[in-house]
């Protein structure tokens, strides 16, 4: 039996691809895993046929057929497009992935079936083939059962990770949010196995009865500082969505103990603000506010969940496990009552004032690392130095000739800083959006400069907050927005 559908060489039909292969792998009795890893390849080799069109072609067709063999499904796409040279396809190299990364889409797609051929029919084009077996073929004549979307909690079992598990969870971070996640490793198995095995990074994951893994949180260990870890990579498959896998998730975590559990006095959380679903499970977890980074990234998609369009923002907020030693916040005077409201909310120790001093070296240290995907850079000053203002006018008139959408600029709160620091800030265009930890007793004030992209009052107004203390923290920037000249840089 046959089935098959015609499609515009345009990506606006994938979702209609997709439908295609899920719906008819069910009939045919796939499993919710074999389902899933047939529109990923599906989708692959749709989008590598569409890629590889010319222009002028775009308003043609290319068909897509089901076939039922003897032991799986078999999909084949049939196009007339520029001519393929299977000898010089991208070839991904897992010791290499930054070098190879054009290879990642088919080296994805083969990984989820059993054969990728490419066949090459002179004027008839080329047909793509995808080979898959199911395990419980069926065919119309049988009654189909397939998976519930919405298993029963008894079906679900939570566990920690190991590096064994790494492909799965590549697979889910593509079924939530396709490739739009912040974090390049969770796209990459090899590096991902290796962060699971070194501890860097703890995941705890849920997986169905059959052994679907549709849910995946993660303990990330701080770069600089080991008491500080971030709870984050959170991933649930739309279909599950209702189901208890976050709280198990969750309860394996609190269960999970090495020898860096006892170390951490502060969990993160970056939190997404295009919807507030995170925020809200932040806030009942204990997590505080501390700094909106604005127009951070390049907005993720999240499947099965409605957000607001355009760069998106995140909510940094922080959890206190185990309380530091008291602590010195220097602030300009603009900012201490927001400032110790923020501490004191997170019953940590800070010590806030507006104290200045004069700086005592001579040159200002700067460290400095650019997200070229997302136009973000961070900069961060070790010190304040007598040439502080100059030296920052060099570095952000150099990001803005590279193209830099967001900087953030982090300075020393443990430090006192020179006098009128606020005002120098604001005449290149720097913003105070609250503050991150260093390390649990040194924090940095963070500053954000927006260039090379239109942002307005009403972009800061469409940044979705859930949490009260968020709200203020937000009119407190929204305020200072607007002491800004109007004269914003291009």
């Amino acid at each position: 039996m046959n089935l098959s559908i015609r499609v515009f060489y345009r990506s606006e039909f994938l979702p209609i691809v997709c439908a295609f292969i899920q719906s008819t792998a069910q009939v045919f009795g796939a499993s919710e895993k074999e389902r899933s890893e047939l529109s990923l390849a599906a989708e692959e080799a749709a989008m590598h046929i569409i890629e590889s069109c010319p222009p002028d072609n775009a308003e043609d067709v290319f068909e897509i057929a089901c076939h039922v063999l003897a032991d799986g499904l078999e999909y084949v796409f049939q196009n007339l497009g520029l001519p393929l040279n299977v000898e010089a396809l991208p070839q991904y190299d897992a010791a290499d992935p930054e070098a190879s990364v054009a290879g990642l889409r088919l080296y994805l797609a083969r990984k989820m079936v059993d054969r990728l051929e490419f066949i090459n029919r002179g004027r008839q084009g080329w047909l793509t083939k995808i080979h898959k077996k199911i395990q419980n073929l069926c065919t119309l004549s049988t009654v189909i059962q397939p998976e519930s979307a919405g298993a029963p909690a008894g079906g679900l079992t939570a566990s920690i990770a190991g590096s064994a598990d790494a492909w799965d969870i590549v697979q889910l971070a593509y079924l939530t949010y396709r490739y739009s996640y912040a974090k390049d490793y969770l796209y990459y198995p090899e590096q991902l196995a290796a962060e699971i095995e070194s501890k860097r990074m703890v995941s705890a994951i849920v997986r169905t009865a059959a052994g679907t893994l549709i849910g995946h949180t993660a303990r990330i260990l701080d770069a600089d500082c080991p008491k500080i870890a971030e709870i984050g990579a959170i991933m649930v498959h739309p279909d599950y969505r209702q189901s208890p896998a976050l709280l198990m998730m969750k309860n394996a975590m609190l269960r999970y103990q090495d020898e860096y559990t006892a170390n951490i006095q502060l969990y993160v959380g970056i939190l997404a603000t295009a919807h507030p679903l995170s925020q809200r499970i932040a806030a009942r977890e204990g997590y505080k506010p501390f700094s909106l980074w604005l127009s951070s990234t390049e907005p993720r998609r999240y499947l099965g969940i409605q957000t607001s369009a355009g760069r998106e923002s995140h909510l940094y907020a922080v959890q206190a496990v185990r309380k530091p030693a008291p602590f010195p916040i220097h602030v300009p005077e603009l900012h201490t009552e927001l400032s110790a409201r923020l501490f004191a909310s997170a019953d940590l120790p800070a010590v806030v004032d507006s104290a200045v001093a004069a700086p005592v070296d001579k040159r200002t240290v700067w460290s400095l690392s650019c997200n070229q995907e997302h136009g973000r850079a961070r900069l961060v000053a070790q010190n304040y130095g007598a040439d502080f203002v100059a030296s920052l006018r060099v570095q952000s008139h150099q990001l803005l000739a590279e193209g830099v959408k967001t900087t953030m600029l982090l300075l020393p709160a443990w430090q006192r800083p020179p006098k009128d620091l606020e005002e120098q800030l604001a005449i290149q265009f720097y913003l105070f959006c609250g503050f991150i930890p260093f390390t649990p007793e040194q924090w940095h004030l963070l500053y954000i400069r927006l260039t090379n992209q239109h942002f307005s009052s009403d972009a800061l107004d469409a940044v979705q907050i859930w949490d009260p203390a968020a709200e203020e923290l937000r009119a407190h920037i929204r305020q200072g927005f607007a002491r800004l000249s109007q004269d914003q840089p291009s």
